[in-house]
């Protein structure tokens, strides 16, 4: 079976090990004989706050730029980080599609985060007081959760 076309679980990490974190997962792993050997990928989601964090500054900068979405900025983000699934086509060309945020691991998502505040304050708006700009949607993204 091809891996895209798997099941996922999502399970707890606890003193014991890991443990399901939802009835589904529990039903999936229960149709496995007790001893089975299973193959087990770590994918560690990230914080939707975090997310909305980002999308939040994106929107708050797009408009001082030449981008006409925050969508479009998120994307040029995307491709400029290289976060990106290339497709090569039939004529030899490459279709860019940039990745979704929700692809993105917990840690993954921190560093594309902070590397597009320098990209923002370096290259979309040179000179743009990120820090400020990030303590001023935090209270708003705390208060939004």
């Amino acid at each position: 079976m091809p891996r895209r076309d798997r099941a996922s679980a999502l399970m707890r990490v606890t003193e014991t090990g890991l443990v399901p974190a939802e009835p589904y997962a529990g039903e999936l792993l229960s149709r496995h004989a007790r001893g089975a050997e299973v193959e087990v990928t770590i994918f560690e989601k990230p914080n939707p706050a975090y997310g909305r964090l980002l999308w939040s500054v994106v929107g708050d900068v797009f408009p001082s730029t030449e981008w006409p979405t925050a969508d479009a900025l998120m994307t040029w983000l995307k491709v400029r980080q290289r976060h990106i699934d290339g497709f090569v086509t039939m004529g030899g060309g490459v279709q860019v599609h940039p990745r979704s945020l929700t692809t993105f691991e917990a840690q993954e998502l921190v560093e594309f985060g902070m590397a597009s505040m320098t990209v923002l304050s370096t290259e979309v708006v040179p000179g743009l007081d990120i820090d400020r700009l990030l303590k001023s949607r935090r209270r708003t993204i705390r208060s939004d959760a």
